[in-house]
């Protein structure tokens, strides 16, 4: 991926929405149980729809960890871009008091069409057996998969 800005400016990188596992798009916080079935926190919500907090999450993590400015859908027109990013998470699930995974698949195209694609799998220890300990592990997790995409799009540059 070329420098797409000149000396001075700021890099825009586009976002696209982050696609989630089903479990995950509920309003109540899924987690995984010591037996490894899938349960639902019914008194724990997300604040927000699941897949709009996770791609801001994201993007504000990307931002501090490589000084881009991410740009979120709906994309202006003719803004000049260092590339367009989209996520697939296949796994965002943890066990209270153990461990989160967070893997899945995410992929770059530069303007000129350069594609970088890569699998991802993180894991995060989750400090505490409530829901405030699993969240704060997602975003330790998501905070590994924006250090992992300011890399390719350091790498690609």
């Amino acid at each position: 991926m070329s420098d797409r800005t000149s000396p001075g400016r700021t890099a825009y990188v586009r976002l696209s929405q982050v696609r989630l596992p089903n479990y995950v798009s509920e309003s109540a916080i899924a987690y995984q149980r010591a037996d490894g079935t899938v349960g639902a926190a019914s008194s724990e919500l997300w604040a927000e729809d699941p897949q709009q907090a996770i791609t801001h999450a994201l993007g504000t993590a990307l931002r501090e960890v490589s000084g881009v400015t991410v740009i979120y859908e709906p994309w202006p027109v003719g803004l000049d871009v260092a590339g367009t990013i989209s996520v697939s998470i296949h796994r965002l699930l943890g066990t209270l008091g153990s461990e989160t995974r967070l893997s899945g698949q995410f992929l770059i195209v530069s303007p000129e069409q350069v594609l970088i694609a890569r699998d991802f799998d993180f894991r995060e220890t989750v400090n505490g057996a409530d829901i405030p300990a699993l969240l704060r592990s997602y975003a330790r997790a998501l905070r590994q998969l924006a250090e992992a995409l300011a890399e390719a799009l350091r790498a690609s540059s």
